[in-house]
């Protein structure tokens, strides 16, 4: 009877660890995939900063540069800095939808650029993906409805030139926004998913980038730009979501 005791206790004892172990464990996920931010733009854009002609209709932010000079640009960033985490087995997700590029007018063959980037702080005076020293960006470049949308991605460290090493371009029918992608980021590699077919012509949606443990590992900015790559329109990118969090990695 004595036995029969004790193996029920030791029996009850493990239930109740293993239980205490999984329940751990259910909490560290939480904890990994709960965002930093996110932003659906519902808040009047709380939390996000904006330079440019901006409006929220309906949760969609409207960013638009604010004249037709070529090359002059809005910019939205995100207020509060974020970091990539230390942890191997943990990465940062961006995610982005965007729903389309329009003249602030509202005729869809503007020609425009959609720069998104993650940089090390402190910025500079002056906010440009191709001018900064490091940076990791996603950009769209688009020509109108009736053209391919060409979406390429970024690796910039140590002041490389331009963008720095491209890690990813391809294509896809303009037709297709609004266009979701889902950027998987450590120090050292790279996810990318999108929500639509996309037909790459560089690189690979995975990879490696080796992002330096100098400026990497402290705080960044997290932000995008709305570009006029001609001197006839005032571009307006359509934002539906920015976010980013950290969550665990497969």
């Amino acid at each position: 009877m004595e036995l029969s005791v004790g193996s029920s206790l030791r029996s009850r004892a493990a239930t109740v660890l293993v239980l205490g172990l999984l329940l751990s464990r259910l909490a560290m996920v939480s904890a990994a995939e709960k965002p930093i931010t996110s932003a659906d733009f519902s808040k009047d854009g709380a939390g996000w900063v904006f330079y440019g002609h901006k409006t929220i209709d309906n949760a969609e932010a409207k960013l638009a540069v604010g004249d037709v000079g070529k090359y002059h640009g809005g910019l939205v960033m995100l207020t509060s800095p974020l970091r990539i985490p230390q942890d191997a087995v943990q990465g940062l997700h961006i995610r982005l939808k965007v729903a389309g590029f329009t003249d602030i007018s509202g005729g869809a063959n503007t020609v425009c650029s959609g720069r998104f980037f993650l940089a090390p702080n402190p910025m500079p005076s002056f906010i440009e993906p191709y001018s900064l020293s490091d940076a990791f960006v996603l950009m769209y470049s688009y020509a109108g409805a009736t053209q391919p949308c060409t979406v390429s991605v970024f690796s910039k460290v140590h002041g490389k030139d331009g963008y720095g090493d491209l890690l990813y371009q391809g294509t896809f029918d303009s037709s297709e926004f609004p266009m979701t992608v889902d950027i998987a980021l450590t120090k050292e590699t790279y996810r990318l998913s999108f929500d639509k077919p996309v037909t790459a012509s560089t690189g690979g949606k995975s990879g490696y980038h080796k992002l330096p443990s100098d400026g990497w590992g402290g705080d960044l900015t997290f932000g995008g730009r709305i570009v006029n790559e001609d001197d006839q329109h005032d571009s307006q990118i359509l934002l539906d979501t920015m976010s980013a969090g950290t969550t665990s990695r497969d």
